[in-house]
């Protein structure tokens, strides 16, 4: 009962809060700073965990470096970074971590706002979870250690 519950306060959260069920369409610049990729593109099969970020925050690096120590647990999730931040600014955390390293990570500029009118972040870093099926599984403001983020994949 408290299962069907939860879900159900979850539906009436989600409808109240504007935010569909689904990876939303967002066209993102990518590094090589000539070519969009639209995240609503991204494949089934892994769970997703959007990151919107900001290059010179404190949390978010934070943040990214344990990510990134622990990658070789994580090399099942598809991450996707994501600023509005100036193409400079994305590219020198880019190159900072050596992003592109990763081949289950993807970082890019949205130019159009779009994560920001969507999600309404309040801070930095902002993370969105999308199971394997791509349905939205929550998200907030909060730094996350592997140890949450290894929970949270598990029960997706």
């Amino acid at each position: 009962m408290k299962r069907y519950l939860g879900i159900l306060l979850m539906g009436v959260v989600l409808t109240n809060c504007g935010i569909k069920e689904t990876i939303p369409d967002i066209s993102l610049q990518m590094p090589d700073s000539t070519s969009y990729f639209n995240i609503a593109r991204i494949p089934k099969g892994k769970p997703l965990l959007l990151i919107y970020y900001q290059p010179y925050c404190e949390a978010c690096r934070a943040e990214w470096k344990d990510i990134a120590a622990n990658m070789e647990k994580l090399k099942d999730v598809q991450f996707c970074l994501i600023t509005d931040h100036p193409y400079n600014d994305m590219m020198a955390f880019y190159k900072n971590y050596n992003l592109e390293q990763y081949p289950n990570v993807m970082v890019g500029r949205d130019s159009g706002h779009v994560f920001m009118r969507r999600y309404k972040p309040n801070a930095t870093p902002y993370n969105v979870f999308f199971d394997k099926g791509k349905r939205y599984r929550g998200g907030g403001t909060t730094v996350l250690n592997f140890h949450q983020l290894d929970s949270l994949i598990n029960k997706l």
